[in-house]
């Protein structure tokens, strides 16, 4: 009979079949294969840009998930602060796996995507698991294995629908989740939290920071204190754009487009939409321009005259069409360095009024009305939320000084956090504008929920996120609006690549362009997201790899005769766009890879006329000749090639 102690033996282990396999994506289906010892690397290559700028806001990349991930080391190692994985739902297996091994096959993909991610995520960075209620136990288990026990940060319950469905048989499917580890141990990370503002303080997202309402009232004061105001008589926004480079604000009530500098000179313009008390709407496309400045007199200046604002010198007119008016010429030009306002200006229709038109009998305003007509042209004047207020002067205050961290509950309702229908809607208003043109895609999630979560764990301005199997684009649209960098894997399947061809690039484009508004997006607002200045590269894996066999290190390369080999070793090193240099590339970490032809050798001459060219906190030479007596100064690194890219 057996001893106690040799029953008792061993560890808790979870198994499937083909947990030690290689999982690929291959012609349609995700296959399973024996481990051969052998590592595939591919390299990522330019495919495409969205957008016309070169601000570059995020990337995305075409290809399946493992592969890709694989290939993201060389550009993004231990970057990424958070990753968010949207997994396939079972039934999606059930198609394009081995018939039977739809479960093991689905296991497999969780286990090998945290895998490859891991050496993507920054130390304290963190991996989330999105799965349905049938799945979400199996994804704790095999994300325990790979992160461990005491990397787990916590489960998140978000309630997808309104209300459980008429089924007496079971109890309703209403709830996903969202299973988060970390990179580090959880008694190594920060408190996980919130930033949130205290009550007194407001934020509308202005980048001058929240603010405090001033009081709209004083007991003493003089003649010049004692104007009486109208408000804004229409609200407004801002359709498609092009705006030159700089910060600004855009206020909805005031009706004011305010630049602290306007940076970059030449001819711009914006569609704006104006909307009365009715709800009627009229459109306009405003040009204006921007120009060096001629000389040290040569100042712009604000408006001096807000159109609407006084009792006894106003401009409004009631009744008719509402019209967008046309704004004087002098106010149509800024000058390059310089600050730059426009107030729009409509007429007609059913102008908004608010019930006081000053702080009332025996008291003055606190300010001069040359104060409120800067603060209007300077879009920080306050009429409340809805333009009914009795104005005042916004105090800003430092958003991460203002701000404090506040716990977080684990269960997400819907009406906080949004629901499936409202990310519905949100699609079916896209394709009813015609800025997508794909079929609806039932799996999107809300941007409330995905807002939360980036929110949470990647809370500071630099923090990089990265999104995997949420093929709808909502995330990375979503980090766009609140202006984090973010990398999107498309993936390979036909369903994949239609998806993005109709609609995930479309949408985002979209928002590139100011095109997803709040009346577009519905309930599934997370408010005035204005994205300006960006573009998106969109990248793919290469057809050309490397083969290393790990028992013999015997590299073998296979090349596309399509693909440019120096594109190819670009990107193997973490490059992809080439510059006007010849055979230099840049990456996303702005490193700079140049590749030498095979017969062209490298000495310290080449090197030092390559540096005076480029500047770069990362230079990246690779080459074939034999030339090992090589002295380099910091930043320059040699590779040759193949054998030091695998």
């Amino acid at each position: 009979m057996s001893d106690i102690s040799d029953l008792l033996s061993g560890t808790i282990e979870f198994n499937w079949p083909g947990k030690q396999c290689e999982i690929s994506f291959i012609n349609g289906n995700w296959e399973l294969k024996p481990n051969n010892n052998q590592t595939i690397k591919r390299a990522l290559l330019f495919d495409s840009r969205i957008g016309e700028s070169q601000n570059i806001l995020g990337y995305c990349i075409k290809g399946d998930t493992i592969t890709s991930l694989n290939s993201l080391h060389s550009f993004l190692s231990n970057s990424i602060k958070f990753i968010y994985f949207d997994a396939p739902r079972l039934t999606v297996f059930q198609g394009i796996s081995k018939s039977g091994y739809s479960t093991a096959t689905w296991l497999s993909l969780i286990r090998q995507t945290a895998i490859k991610s891991i050496k993507c995520l920054s130390r304290k960075g963190f991996f989330a698991l999105h799965t349905d209620e049938e799945m979400s136990h199996y994804g704790r288990i095999v994300l325990e294995e790979i992160f461990g026990k005491n990397n787990y940060v916590g489960t998140f319950a978000w309630q997808k629908q309104y209300a459980p469905q008429n089924d007496n048989t079971v109890p309703t499917d209403v709830i996903d989740y969202i299973t988060v580890f970390s990179k580090s141990p959880i008694e190594e990370l920060t408190k996980i939290g919130l930033l949130v503002t205290p009550n007194k303080l407001k934020d509308d997202g202005d980048f001058r920071g929240c603010y405090t309402e001033g009081h709209k009232g004083a007991r003493s004061g003089s003649e010049v204190s004692k104007f009486k105001i109208n408000t804004s008589p229409y609200h407004w926004a801002i359709l498609d754009s092009n705006l030159p480079k700089g910060r600004y604000y855009f206020d909805k009530i005031l009706g004011s487009l305010w630049f602290e500098s306007v940076e970059s000179t030449g001819d711009f313009f914006v569609t704006i939409q104006a909307t009365d008390k009715n709800g009627n709407i009229a459109e306009k496309r405003i040009d204006f321009s921007v120009r060096d400045q001629l000389n040290i007199d040569d100042n712009y200046e604000i408006p001096d005259r807000i159109w609407w604002l006084l009792k006894n010198d106003n401009d409004i007119v009631k009744g008719g069409n509402l019209q967008i008016s046309d704004l004087p010429t002098e106010q149509l030009v800024g000058i390059k360095g310089q600050e730059f306002s426009l107030v729009f200006k409509a007429q007609g229709g059913e102008p908004f009024t608010m019930r006081s038109d000053s702080p009332g009998t025996g008291r003055y305003w606190e300010f001069g009305v040359w104060t409120l007509i800067e603060g209007i042209a300077r879009a920080k004047a306050s009429f409340g939320p809805n333009g009914t207020a009795l104005p005042s002067i916004k105090k800003y205050y430092n958003r991460d000084d203002a701000k404090k961290i506040q716990a977080v509950m684990n269960f997400l309702p819907w009406y906080d956090y949004g629901h499936t229908q409202d990310a519905t809607q949100h699609s079916k208003a896209l394709k009813k504008a015609k800025l997508t043109d794909g079929d609806l895609n039932m799996t999107a999630k809300p941007q409330k929920l995905l807002s939360h979560l980036i929110a949470l764990l990647a809370p500071d301005e630099k923090d990089i996120v990265m999104s995997i199997g949420e093929n709808n684009c909502v995330f990375s649209s979503v980090a766009m609006k609140i202006h984090k960098k973010f990398v999107h894997i498309i993936g390979a399947s036909d369903d994949d690549l239609y998806t993005w061809d109709h609609s995930g690039s479309k949408r985002i484009k979209a928002v590139l362009n100011g095109l997803d508004t709040n009346e577009i997006e519905g309930n599934d607002s997370i408010g005035n997201n204005l994205v300006n200045d960006g573009c998106i590269d969109v990248l793919r894996l290469s057809d050309s790899y490397l083969v290393c066999d790990l028992k013999t290190g015997e590299i073998i390369p296979s090349f596309e005769e399509s693909e440019s080999i120096e594109a190819f070793y670009a990107g193997l090193s973490g490059a992809y766009y080439h510059i006007e240099v010849s055979n230099a590339f840049k990456g996303m970490d702005d490193r700079i890879v140049i590749v030498l032809p095979e017969d062209e050798s490298l000495d310290n001459v080449f090197i030092e006329k390559y540096k005076s060219k480029l500047t770069s906190n990362k230079l990246i030479f690779i080459y074939e000749s034999n030339n090992e007596n090589l002295k380099f100064s910091k930043n320059v690194f040699l590779k040759r090639a193949p054998f030091e890219l695998i």
